[in-house]
C-alpha cells in the first residue's frame, strides 16, 4: 500500500536527462503525464544553461500558448520547473555516474507552490562510466 497526499495543479510536465554517448548529458522538457508517447512535445538542453534557456525551448513548443495561459485561464508557474531543469543539468554534467533520469510527471499550476515532481526514476551506472574514479 501507498500512502501520499493528493497533488493539485493544472497541467503535468516531464523532466528527464539522458548521457548521450557523442554529445554528453542532455535535458528533455516538455508536455507529460499519461500521453507523452502518444503527442510527445519536447525539447532539449545541453548544460551548462539557466532558467532563461529553459523557458525558450518551452516557448518553442506546441504547448506554448497553454503555459502562458489560454481562454481565460491565468499562465502557469513554470520558476520551480525551470530551477528543477537547471539542477539537473548541473546534476548530469558533475555526475557520470548518472546514466539516466525521468521525471513524470512533474505537475506545474497557477502559483509556485503547486509545481511538484510525482514521480521520477534514476538509473545509475554500476561504475564510472568515464574512469574518472568517483
Amino acid at each position: 500500500m501507498i500512502v501520499a497526499a493528493m497533488a493539485r495543479g493544472r497541467r503535468e510536465l516531464l523532466l528527464g536527462a539522458h548521457r548521450d554517448p557523442q554529445f554528453g548529458p542532455v535535458v528533455v522538457v516538455g508536455d507529460g503525464g499519461r500521453y507523452v508517447e502518444a503527442m510527445p512535445d519536447l525539447g532539449v538542453l545541453m548544460p551548462p544553461f539557466d532558467t532563461g534557456d529553459v523557458r525558450c525551448v518551452l516557448g518553442r513548443l506546441r504547448l506554448a500558448p497553454v503555459l502562458a495561459g489560454t481562454r481565460g485561464e491565468p499562465p502557469l508557474a513554470l520558476a520551480g520547473y525551470a530551477e528543477a531543469a537547471v539542477a539537473l543539468g548541473a546534476w548530469m554534467a558533475a555526475e557520470p555516474r548518472v546514466a539516466s533520469v525521468d521525471v513524470n510527471p512533474f505537475l506545474v499550476g497557477s502559483t509556485e507552490a503547486e509545481g511538484l515532481a510525482l514521480d521520477a526514476v534514476v538509473l545509475m551506472h554500476a561504475s564510472d562510466p568515464v574512469g574518472e574514479g568517483r
